[in-house]
């Protein structure tokens, strides 16, 4: 799987996204380019990693999020994830204030929850962070690259070009 995410510093919320409640605030100062990029390299490859409370994953046939909501922790084992490939995407430079944000495009293996990743990285750089917004780009051969533009859906060959661009099942 491929995404492209946007991950802001120097806040915590309870979801670990744009959803849940502020639960921590630590200025971001000053982090030069350099050491976020030795951050996002020091995260690559094999890890273990706690899923988000706050997630699909189901304990006693109902989603840990279920659980969460209403106050109740579960205790969730980590699990193997691997992060293949890791790099900022926003154009690099150093970051300071006492938010920030900046992008980055990660390629992981199933089962990574991005927005774990996203608040280990905050954690790492020691301001805390959570995710603002994410897009998978990628899950196995399936890209974005390749798909069909809505403004290609709207003309009057559509279902022509919906139907030229179908891929076989030899092809999947």
């Amino acid at each position: 799987k491929e995404y492209l995410a946007t991950l802001r510093l120097g806040v915590e919320t309870e979801t670990l996204d744009t959803e849940g409640a502020v639960t921590n605030r630590c200025p971001v100062g000053h982090i030069t380019a350099a050491r976020l990029d030795e951050c996002l390299k020091g995260i690559q490859g094999p890890q273990m990693q706690v899923p988000a409370a706050y997630s699909a994953l189901k304990h006693k046939g109902r989603p840990l999020y279920y659980y969460a909501r209403k106050g109740i922790e579960i205790a969730k084992e980590p699990r193997q994830v691997c992060i293949s490939e890791i790099e900022r995407s926003d154009g690099g430079g150093d970051l300071a204030g006492d938010t920030a944000e900046f992008g980055f495009r990660v390629v992981c293996s199933k089962g990574t929850y991005i927005r774990t990743l996203a608040a280990d990285i905050g954690k790492a750089l020691g301001c805390r962070a959570y995710l603002r917004q994410l897009r998978r780009t990628r899950s196995g051969c399936f890209s974005v690259d390749d798909s069909i533009s809505w403004p290609e859906l709207q003309g009057p060959d559509a279902y022509r070009r919906c139907v030229g661009s179908m891929l076989s099942v030899e092809q999947v």
